[in-house]
């Protein structure tokens, strides 16, 4: 699929007892699967690796911004 070669996979993560599944969901079949020792621990991946950047956008300090709000305060506080 195009978009995989361009952007790279998207990958989703479910977990069936100790296995951590996993399989791009823009559909061009690449998926895979590794075991674990507990059955926390997949759990606790899946979860970590399901997460979206996009979805905590408005909370995090966006670093490329720093520099500027840096320069801002001290004009201000001149």
């Amino acid at each position: 699929m195009l978009a995989c070669r361009i952007g790279g996979h998207r990958p989703r993560n479910t977990v069936a007892g100790t296995t951590l599944p996993w399989q791009c969901v823009r559909g061009c079949g690449a998926a895979g699967a590794k075991d674990y020792a507990k059955r926390a621990e997949p759990e606790r991946y899946a979860g970590a690796f399901n997460r979206e950047d996009s979805a905590a956008f408005g909370r995090r300090l966006l670093l490329s911004m720093l520099p500027i709000r840096l320069i801002e305060r001290t004009i201000r506080c001149r």
